[in-house]
């Protein structure tokens, strides 16, 4: 079998058999994976393509609209970085990520009213990285290079 070789930020990467990106830190590998949750389509779509931006072109970058489905990838992936929209349908991303016993490695949060306290208070506890909406490609594609470091 052989290996297709790949530079990521200046490091070597192995194409898996499964067309993932695996990135050796070391003797870590990290599958470069994504979760993006929100209810607008338009939405997902931008999230996808600042994550394609950030060499996430072959990575698995799942999407989902609802609160079930979103614990369900939780709980049976892993995920480099989720990206969720606040509000999803009558629920928020609280209902989602509250009483994980693992937060995801890195989050970003979007919400139209960002600045809430309440909002901003459960980002501080989560450890992500809060922006607003609509978003911008170029402040999701940032905030999600923070959230990764």
């Amino acid at each position: 079998m052989t290996i297709d070789k790949y530079t990521f930020r200046g490091k070597f990467v192995n194409r898996s058999p499964t067309h993932r990106l695996i990135v050796h830190k070391g003797d870590l590998y990290m599958q470069m994976s994504a979760l993006i949750i929100d209810v607008d389509y338009k939405t997902r779509l931008n999230a996808t393509i600042a994550l394609q931006k950030l060499n996430f072109k072959e990575a698995s970058i799942v999407e989902v609209d609802a609160i079930s489905d979103a614990k369900k990838a939780l709980l049976t992936g892993t995920f480099s970085v989720v990206v969720s929209g606040w509000r999803i349908n009558d629920a928020t991303a609280r209902d989602i990520f509250e009483g994980m016993e693992a937060p995801p490695p890195a989050l970003v949060l979007m919400s139209g009213d960002y600045d809430r306290p309440e909002l901003q208070a459960f980002a501080k506890q989560m450890g992500a990285e809060l922006i607003p909406q609509p978003i911008d490609r170029d402040v999701l594609k940032a905030a999600i290079t923070r959230a990764m470091q």
